[in-house]
């Protein structure tokens, strides 16, 4: 009994075993694709992705002074800052206006080339042709570039360096004039002349006034001396909407110095033989007297 027990179990073994497959020297098949396991691989973690270069503004890549010193005409909030840039276009001296334009804080690099009298304008990457018409009004202070008839630029001028007015009215710079230079000198150029605060030729100053409003501006130069100083030449410039005074010693080295008022009115005052050049700030709103003066 006790053997055909032992019989029974070993058969039961037998019958749930799997037939052990014979030895071979080939490698196992790979599984199947559906039956593949990926087993999870520990790895670093990647290194975080270098952040975006900020793009560059005209700007950054051109700045004011750089713009001065590469020639650019440099308008900012549509008055320009240098004249030189446009004498060279209008001259012929150059083909080439490159312009600074600053709005705000936005900065606009544009280029004007010019081939004979056609012209193409640069501007956000848009390229305009033409033929070319420049046109400046010196007492309104506008200039324009056109194509075709049509503005593609404007800009605002203030007046240029006191010493180029003098030059434009052929007179020389106040830096020139000679240390001797005197009443008598004075007269020869044209001068208002003063002698203690005295006009001695009253004509030139209601001269002066009346060309308030000429196409070419309007200027004026005073000598005036006085007992026991170095007599003072102050030179007036004027086009419609801003002034110029400068004024220099012509005994000594000095540099004149400069005033320019803008957004302002001259008027000219006269009450019991005194006149008064009185110029009015749109800005500050206040008078100041630029020139008290008796006649003689």
């Amino acid at each position: 009994m006790r053997k055909t027990i032992v019989l029974m179990v070993f058969l039961a073994l037998l019958a749930g075993c799997t037939p052990a497959s014979p030895a071979s020297s080939e490698s196992p098949a790979p599984p199947s694709a559906s039956s593949q396991v990926t087993l999870p691989v520990s790895s670093p973690s990647p290194s975080p992705l270098p952040s975006p270069s900020p793009s560059v503004s005209p700007q950054d890549e051109l700045g004011l002074l750089q713009a001065y010193s590469q020639g650019y005409l440099v308008v900012m909030d549509g008055r320009g800052a240098n004249y030189q840039p446009w004498v060279d276009l209008t001259s012929g001296a150059s083909d080439t206006l490159k312009i600074y334009d600053l709005t705000g804080q936005t900065v606009r690099l544009l280029t004007l080339r010019r081939t004979g009298d056609d012209a193409e304008f640069e501007a956000d990457d848009q390229i305009v042709r033409g033929r070319l018409s420049l046109s400046d009004d010196a007492g309104a202070g506008s200039h324009i570039l056109g194509l075709d008839g049509q503005a593609v630029y404007s800009f605002l001028y203030d007046p240029p360096d006191p010493q180029a007015i003098a030059h434009f009215w052929q007179r020389m710079k106040l830096e020139d004039l000679p240390v001797g230079y005197d009443a008598d000198l004075a007269r020869a150029d044209g001068c208002l002349v003063l002698q203690d605060g005295v006009a001695e030729n009253i004509g030139m100053l209601t001269a002066f006034v009346d060309t308030f409003g000429f196409d070419d501006g309007s200027f004026l130069r005073v000598f005036s001396a006085e007992a026991g100083k170095d007599p003072v030449v102050t030179d007036i410039s004027f086009n419609g909407e801003r002034a110029c005074v400068a004024s220099a010693e012509t005994g000594t080295d000095k540099q004149p110095s400069v005033r320019i008022y803008d957004d302002c009115d001259l008027t000219l005052e006269e009450k019991d033989g005194v006149f008064r050049l009185v110029l009015y700030s749109n800005q500050t709103q206040s008078d100041t007297v630029l020139l008290s003066v008796r006649d003689a």
